[in-house]
């Protein structure tokens, strides 16, 4: 059961955000600075999740400027006080880690409750970059964490994400008359690019599936009609023709 006197990581988190705020001039301590405090966690599912989408904290932290606008950096050490919405956020995250018995209110935790509040300068961003509440909330809720995130979960979490957007490729191409069948190989060899390689899912896909599989439709290696077979040599996405063993 969570306990305020073992929330290790909130702590952390709240104090990271403490000095953004100060860094920013605000007097007040916001969603928009625990969410760039979220940015800063290393070897983090959250931070995996939001780094996939293309977030980083100094991009967040520019879009935050512009929209909250800033002042010279105040004296550190002085109180701010929550605003309402973050106190309601919090809250939110520590049901959340009780929902999942988890030891301690966890980034993740975190995140899940500001996509789930769904107004706010964290959440305006967050929606803006495509991270949809229904998907993030599900990767969060469905893994049923005990204990602290481990990779395989977070894994597991980046491989439901892929499969989602390669299935949105797939009924892109087929209403092209291009039927488009994957290997699981796929999957696997997409998400370690995406979670090893720290690159974002968006950017795996476009460079290592859809540009590929586009230059062969354009210079008529695949034409309409075709039915493809996606795999994997281990190093990259494969296509060939189905009943042809001659990979294109």
């Amino acid at each position: 059961m969570t306990h305020p006197g073992r929330c290790v990581e909130l702590v952390e988190i709240l104090q990271r955000a403490l000095g953004e705020a100060e860094q920013a001039g605000h007097p007040f301590l916001g969603t928009e600075h625990v969410f760039l405090a979220l940015l800063q966690e290393e070897n983090d599912p959250a931070v995996y999740q939001l780094q996939a989408f293309g977030l980083d904290w100094a991009a967040v932290k520019e879009e935050i400027r512009q929209h909250a606008g800033g002042a010279e950096p105040q004296q550190t050490g002085v109180p701010r006080l929550q605003t309402p919405r973050l106190r309601r956020i919090l809250q939110r995250a520590t049901e959340l880690a009780h929902q999942q018995q988890a030891s301690q209110v966890l980034s993740i935790h975190i995140l899940a409750a500001l996509l789930e509040e769904g107004e706010g300068v964290a959440a305006r961003i967050l929606a803006r970059h495509g991270l949809d509440l229904a998907t993030a909330c599900r990767w969060v809720l469905a893994a049923e964490e005990k204990e602290e995130p481990t990779d395989e979960i977070t894994y597991h979490r980046l491989q439901l994400r892929i499969q989602d957007e390669l299935e949105q490729v797939r009924e892109r191409f087929q209403a092209q008359g291009v039927r488009i069948d994957l290997d699981e190989a796929v999957v696997d060899l997409l998400t370690d690019r995406a979670l090893y390689v720290r690159l974002p899912v968006g950017e795996v896909i476009e460079q290592q599936f859809l540009r590929p599989l586009q230059e062969r439709l354009d210079y008529g290696v695949f034409r309409a009609g075709d039915r493809i077979v996606a795999t994997s040599d281990g190093v990259r996405v494969a296509f060939v023709r189905e009943g042809e063993m001659t990979v294109a």
